[in-house]
């Protein structure tokens, strides 16, 4: 079993990439990705005004998608540079 310590709490989701390299977890209002859980640090926190309802990473595992409630619109993050 691993720990992982997030900057975001309580961890409402979790995502893994599809290649299972990174790893993204996420509260209400913010998601924190590790570009390489289990040998890099994570990047900081993204914090969001709007309700994070869904996330899902592409299928190369570069980018997070972020579906955010309120006006229905979705952010993405580029999981290298966060």
């Amino acid at each position: 079993m691993m720990i992982l310590n997030a900057d975001v709490k309580p961890v409402t989701t979790l995502a893994f990439s599809p290649d299972g390299l990174a790893l993204a977890a996420a509260t209400e209002h913010a998601v924190q990705v590790w570009p390489r859980w289990l040998d890099q640090p994570p990047r900081p926190a993204v914090r969001e005004q709007r309700d994070l309802e869904r996330l899902a990473f592409s299928p190369d595992g570069t980018r997070l998608f972020l579906y955010l409630s309120g006006n229905s619109r979705t952010r993405d993050l580029d999981v290298a540079t966060g």
